[in-house]
């Protein structure tokens, strides 16, 4: 039995996976994109344009035998994915590891702006809009209460003052820093919110 594969993206020459994370450099142009995967998968030739990375530093936390052994490769070049023409539009795959540093280095990479970004650990955030008003979701999946900031879009809310309301919030609630783009908010562990940003 074979998997089912109707992108028909080509199965990898091999699997690279040391103990420890690897850290890698994504680059396109002028924008660099450093972060760190557990894996990667290689390719030896793709159809459409190649995607490489370069192997950077390796774990510093990693047994000294391992930090030795993962110090021959720093600087190696690998091709870890494609984009190629697929029906009316573009196809890209990566071997990597999904992660937040990856994603938001893609899209800086690809010039898409991030409307939320909040600089917490183990929090998301997500942005939506109704007529004038913002609607910040903030999600908190750690276990501990946090005090969250989330770093807004500069070109969406465009100098303009607003006033944050938490519409969940029993005590103080929510703060926007118009100087900053930014809010600034408490959340217990395992819990969320919704902020309404609305123009002053």
């Amino acid at each position: 039995m074979q998997g089912l594969n109707l992108l028909q993206i080509p199965e990898p020459t091999g699997v690279i996976g040391d103990m420890g994370e690897i850290s890698l450099t994504l680059a396109e142009g002028e924008t660099a994109v450093n972060f760190k995967s557990h894996w990667l998968e290689y390719f030896q030739h793709v159809a459409g344009e190649p995607i490489r990375v370069e192997r950077g530093s390796v774990d510093e936390t990693a047994v000294e035998e391992m930090q030795f052994l993962c110090k021959l490769p720093v600087g190696e070049n690998y091709l870890v994915g494609f984009t190629q023409s697929f029906g009316k539009g573009k196809l890209t795959y990566l071997g990597l590891q999904p992660s937040q540093q990856l994603l938001t280095g893609i899209f800086r990479i690809l010039g898409i702006p991030i409307p939320s970004k909040a600089t917490s650990p183990e929090v998301v955030t997500g942005l939506l809009r109704r007529e004038q008003d913002f609607y910040l979701c903030v999600v908190n999946n750690g276990k501990e209460a946090k005090s969250v900031e989330v770093k807004l879009d500069d070109k969406i809310f465009k100098g303009a003052r607003y006033q944050a309301l938490d519409l969940f919030a029993t005590e103080a609630g929510a703060t926007y820093v118009q100087e900053s783009t930014r809010v600034i908010l408490h959340l217990p562990g395992k819990d969320a919110t919704i902020i309404q940003l609305s123009q002053e």
